[in-house]
């Protein structure tokens, strides 16, 4: 009836869809046949569980082409609530057509849709038949895009399907490059904090050891100022974002929390006086703008992102960078060497989308950290 045992604000009507207002009811049928993607996200979890009950065309919106008619910003949406509805109630083996929905989205041609069904099929592992299993296999040793991978398994592994999620995650460790096994050790770190586990230890200590020094963009670094410069680029971007944003690097966004007390704070004459220590932003500027401005190819997009989203926040003197970044003062290409590809527009591009960003953030109460776009920075394939 819901995730995590919620109930469905719609359960009720369609379990009395027989007896509910005409005028409601039309208004759901109207939806299905104009609004599909619409009435999948407001309907779909509860598909599984009154598939039999559905009307035809309220099965057509469902089982219709979401990847054409989705209105949403994670196209995926309603794919979502479909999928996460399988097993509800007292479903144990859900309706034919909503599993072959599943299963055509294993190999879609969009990799969101890709990794949403493969988050499911991981998700309900034991409750699939073996055809899933080999072809959840199968996608993790043909797979092109590593998002994909790491996408199912960031969302999907835990303890409780231990041998399955170990098993796919050996298949991505095999077939990553340094950075990309830096990406699957944070990702298990991450799930073994959060549910210590013995074996997901041991995967993280085999990723970090594939790694090497890129290992080291996910840990602290208590690096001196003068010694930033000599790092690689993957490195100098995780100092600068860890700087920047007060955090580690982490492979999903940070809801920041913020708790007010309430009631008024004591006189000061009360309080014992604290000197404020120095703002590290303020004594790292200018090694900051130093190592932004000699960045190249997707670093230099991602550091100067992360600035852009951040401004409020900097330094005079990283603000007025910014500024020159944007007026075409500060050049950017590709790789190193006279003859690399100019990319200052794009990193024009991430400045304005850091911006924007954080103003959207803003204007909904929310605050985050965003995700460090490792799959960006290196990471590929072996």
């Amino acid at each position: 009836m819901g995730v995590g045992g919620a109930v469905q604000p719609w359960y009720y009507f369609v379990s009395h869809l027989n007896d509910t207002p005409s005028r409601l009811r039309n208004l759901f049928d109207s939806m299905a046949q104009s609004e599909p993607s619409r009435f999948s996200y407001v309907l779909g979890n509860l598909a599984s569980m009154f598939w039999s009950q559905f009307p035809q065309e309220w099965k057509s919106a469902i089982l219709s082409n979401h990847a054409e008619n989705s209105i949403w910003v994670k196209k995926a949406a309603a794919l979502r609530e479909i999928y996460s509805g399988l097993f509800d109630g007292d479903v144990h083996t859900p309706p034919p057509e909503l599993l072959d929905l599943l299963w055509r989205h294993l190999n879609h041609n969009d990799p969101e849709f890709r990794t949403l069904a493969g988050i499911y099929a991981l998700m309900y592992w034991e409750r699939l038949s073996s055809s899933f299993r080999e072809a959840l296999y199968e996608r993790f040793r043909v797979e092109p895009e590593i998002s994909v991978l790491m996408g199912i398994l960031l969302d999907a592994m835990n303890s409780e399907k231990i041998g399955p999620s170990l098993d796919l995650a050996e298949i991505v460790l095999k077939r990553s490059n340094d950075v990309a096994a830096a990406w699957l050790m944070a990702i298990s770190d991450e799930k073994n904090r959060v549910n210590p586990n013995a074996e997901i230890g041991a995967l993280g200590e085999r990723c970090r050891i594939q790694a090497g020094p890129c290992a080291r963009a996910f840990e602290p670094l208590d690096l001196e100022l003068d010694e930033v410069v000599g790092e690689p680029q993957l490195i100098q971007v995780a100092w600068l974002w860890k700087l920047v944003t007060g955090s580690l690097p982490y492979v999903f966004p940070l809801n920041v929390m913020s708790v007010k007390f309430s009631g008024e704070l004591p006189p000061s004459s009360l309080l014992r006086p604290n000197r404020k220590p120095p703002d590290p932003l303020l004594l790292a500027a200018p090694v900051l703008r130093d190592i932004a401005c000699k960045l190249h190819g997707s670093f230099a997009v991602c550091a100067h992102r992360i600035l852009s989203y951040y401004a409020q926040k900097l330094p005079p003197l990283l603000r007025k960078y910014l500024r020159e970044v944007e007026n075409g003062e500060v050049s950017f290409t590709q790789s190193e060497g006279e003859r690399a590809e100019d990319i200052s527009d794009k990193v024009r591009e991430a400045i304005v989308a850091g911006r924007q960003e954080h103003e959207t953030e803003q204007s909904v109460g929310k605050e985050s950290v965003p995700a460090f776009p490792i799959n960006t920075l290196g990471a590929a394939w072996r």
